[in-house]
């Protein structure tokens, strides 16, 4: 599965990205998802941090270790899998100055290896929680910004 999940902002790139610069804004953007936990994270996204999630799956939890790979203020970071259950788990945020704001692209590209089910339990299971995470998580943005928790957010000024 590859797929891009993109949200619009009235707020500066620079600002967004640096709200997302700091891991403990993964756990405001986290409140009220019950189905992850951050259990530890180093602090930054440059290359090389890593963050621990424990991912909930019915009555199953799984841990899971990204590290980050791509660091390019204001415009991208990223992260992959290097323990869990995925063959690959990329995720990529982008952001894109507008004429109104900004709009984050999140690329996402995730594969199951054929014994966890492959293509087919991507395609059934795995497609449907990310388009029910990504909503959410849009959403708690546009939250976060709304209830002035987003530093230095205010008009665009372009």
């Amino acid at each position: 599965m590859q797929e891009t999940f993109t949200q619009h902002l009235p707020v500066a790139r620079e600002v967004l990205f640096a709200f997302h610069e700091d891991p403990a804004h993964l756990i405001d953007l986290l409140s009220g998802w019950k189905y992850s936990r951050v259990v530890k994270h180093e602090g930054h996204i440059r290359a090389g941090a890593r963050l621990d999630i424990i991912e909930h799956v019915g009555p199953f939890r799984v841990p899971l270790t990204f590290e980050h790979t791509l660091y390019d203020p204001p415009s991208r970071f990223g992260e992959h899998q290097v323990e869990g259950p995925f063959l690959v788990f990329e995720h990529v945020h982008e952001f894109e100055s507008t004429s109104d704001g900004t709009a984050i692209h999140d690329h996402v590209r995730i594969e199951l290896p054929l014994w966890k089910g492959g293509e087919l339990a991507v395609r059934l299971f795995i497609r449907p929680r990310m388009v029910r995470f990504f909503a959410f998580r849009h959403a708690s943005l546009a939250r976060l910004l709304q209830d002035g928790a987003i530093p230095g957010a205010g008009p665009c000024e372009r």
